[in-house]
């Protein structure tokens, strides 16, 4: 008979096809595992954009790869209350994927949603999955990749897709917004300094 324990264990064992991954544990290099099998589309649903995480050199890096590669990657995020705060939070927590997102514009494209998502998710080419249990901002969580999970894969992108069509939950943040608001940004950071 096994214990709570080696069944918690058992849980994370690796399986054919998938890797789990406990609160705590950094799940970045299986990130980059997963991106490197992209060839069309990543789409990724989060609440914060956790630099921690997304403004890794190895995670930049990545991302202009596969974008150098013609592959689109679709970002939704909350960060923030408002539009405008958001694009602030992007641009002082985020300078890096700011910076791919002017150098390819039409291949990263960004979403800020009205409400933090409960479930975080990124799917690649609707064949590979990563989810996360629910958890706090910048908290840890238990995530799971799973690899050849098609008919999951696609569930999940359905639902991606579906939010990003939701004009009145989620936005798109274009080029020329955050332009606007690192003008602004910079104006009042001067004012501020004295300059």
């Amino acid at each position: 008979m096994r214990t709570v324990e080696s069944l918690i264990d058992y849980l994370f064992e690796v399986r054919h096809g998938e890797k789990w991954y406990r609160e705590g544990e950094d799940k970045v290099p299986e990130m980059i595992n997963l991106l490197r099998e992209a060839t069309k589309t990543v789409k990724i649903a989060v609440g914060e954009l956790n630099p921690d995480n997304f403004e890794r050199e190895k995670v930049i890096v990545n991302f202009s790869s596969l974008l150098g590669k013609h592959v689109e990657i679709i970002i939704v995020c909350h960060k923030a209350d408002s539009k405008e705060s958001a694009i602030e939070g992007f641009i002082k927590e985020n300078p890096k994927l700011i910076e791919l997102k002017k150098r390819f514009p039409d291949k990263l494209i960004l979403y800020w949603q009205k409400e933090r998502a409960e479930v975080h998710y990124c799917v690649v080419d609707e064949k590979h999955v990563r989810l996360d249990t629910p958890h706090l901002p910048y908290k840890g969580k238990v995530a799971v990749f799973k690899y050849n999970a098609e008919k999951l894969a696609k569930l999940w992108s359905e639902r991606f897709d579906k939010l990003i069509a939701n004009k009145d939950e989620c936005q798109e943040i274009q080029l020329e917004e955050i332009k606007e608001v690192e003008t602004k940004f910079e104006a009042s950071h001067s004012m501020h300094q004295g300059v």
